[in-house]
């Protein structure tokens, strides 16, 4: 007894051929939109002594052969120090909280690129990108 399986890929090389192109622009510019977004909560955030961590912060962006990549970064010195510091106060800000400047500015970056590649994925029609158990901190529900 032999047992046999028909499969249609109607449309399957289509599909292939659009996720092989790589995302469109509008998908690289919700990334961009994404790292700008948390730039600025950041800069908003961070706390100014001598003006140099609020100076060194910077957005950074790639797309290259298939790879897009986005970040924030501050200058490694006062950057330590505020991140290190959580929400304990300190001499110069005597009243705890808000010293970790990232909070919650990543969480929302990671959850809008991980939407937008879902939503490119998908073709927009997977609704709300699944966090896949990630926490809050990790940008999940």
């Amino acid at each position: 007894m032999a047992e046999y399986f028909t499969v249609y890929l109607d449309g399957a090389g289509d599909e292939l051929d659009r996720l092989a192109a790589g995302p469109p622009p509008e998908i690289i510019a919700r990334m961009e939109a994404a790292t700008l977004g948390c730039f600025v909560a950041t800069e908003q955030r961070v706390h100014v002594i001598t003006g140099e961590l609020r100076a060194s912060g910077h957005p950074q962006t790639s797309y290259e052969l298939d790879v897009w990549s986005g970040q924030v970064n501050f200058a490694r010195n006062p950057g330590i120090f505020e991140l290190a510091r959580g929400d304990a106060p300190t001499r110069h800000h005597p009243f705890p909280g808000f010293h970790y400047f990232f909070e919650p500015a990543g969480h929302f970056f990671e959850k809008a690129v991980r939407q937008a590649f879902w939503d490119w994925v998908t073709d927009g029609k997977g609704g709300v990108a699944p966090s896949g158990g990630l926490g809050f901190a990790s940008g999940g529900d």
